[in-house]
């Protein structure tokens, strides 16, 4: 019995002493130097919809639209990759969907996409704001307006066909999706999913028809390689620090 009993109180010490948190007795061995101190700072949080954003690449969201008469805009770029067609298959028709996970103030407003071909090549790190006017051309290539109600899940913008015939011929093309001017009051900037997670593809879809010669409707639906938002507006003044979607810089 004293055997066992020893073993008790040597097993009861071993677990006491596997505890992280020091114990009052404890506490008071720890040299000064050694204890834990916590400071605290308060930062004062304001809101701020003119500071100009850069959204990355097929990891997590894009943004369409306009908000307050124009002063905040959302723009977005997206490239495809397109298999080059024969000469008696015949484009039917062609159309982005896009997947809405998010808006932006007025969430049952109207809203519209315009579709605008991008004039030269890019990348995701030359396209910003600033570079947006030099690359968006005055050549719409499609376009869609509907009202806004929550819930929506997709929504699909129409590309002219025969922008997908060049992009065939040369391997792919890129589109600007922005939105018009202020169409039936629209104030909302909306978010559609661009990643992919385990189980499903969440960027944007190009999806196209056409038929053969034995006048076969026939499907493909491609994915675009990467898509890049940007958000106009000024820059805060120096000194500001900024807390945006969990990113922080001064």
């Amino acid at each position: 019995m004293k055997s066992f009993a020893i073993a008790a109180i040597s097993l009861f010490v071993f677990l006491s002493g596997c505890s992280d948190k020091p114990s009052d007795l404890g506490h008071g061995l720890l040299l000064p130097q050694d204890t834990l101190h916590i400071g605290k700072a308060v930062f004062t949080a304001t809101h701020d919809t003119t500071v100009a954003i850069k959204g990355n690449d097929n990891l997590g969201r894009i943004f369409i639209g306009l908000y307050n008469t124009n002063s905040l805009e959302a723009a977005t770029i997206m490239q495809f990759s397109v298999s080059s067609f024969t000469a008696t298959q015949v484009i039917d028709s062609a159309r982005i969907i896009l997947t809405r996970n998010y808006s932006y103030l007025d969430s049952t407003g109207p809203y519209a996409i315009s579709a605008y071909k991008v004039s030269t090549s890019w990348t995701t790190s030359t396209f910003t704001w600033d570079t947006l006017t030099a690359l968006v051309t005055d050549t719409l290539v499609g376009s869609m307006v509907i009202p806004s109600t929550i819930g929506d899940s997709t929504i699909s913008v129409p590309i002219d066909t025969q922008t997908i015939r060049l992009w065939s011929e040369g391997g792919g093309g890129s589109v600007i999706l922005r939105s018009p001017g202020n169409v039936l009051g629209m104030n909302i900037i909306v978010g559609f999913a661009n990643y992919i997670n385990l189980s499903i593809d969440y960027r944007p879809e190009l999806q196209i028809s056409y038929h053969d010669v034995a006048d076969t409707t026939l499907k493909i639906n491609i994915r675009s390689t990467r898509a890049v938002s940007v958000v106009n507006g000024p820059q805060p003044p120096s000194g500001t620090m900024i807390l945006q979607s969990s990113q922080v810089t001064r």
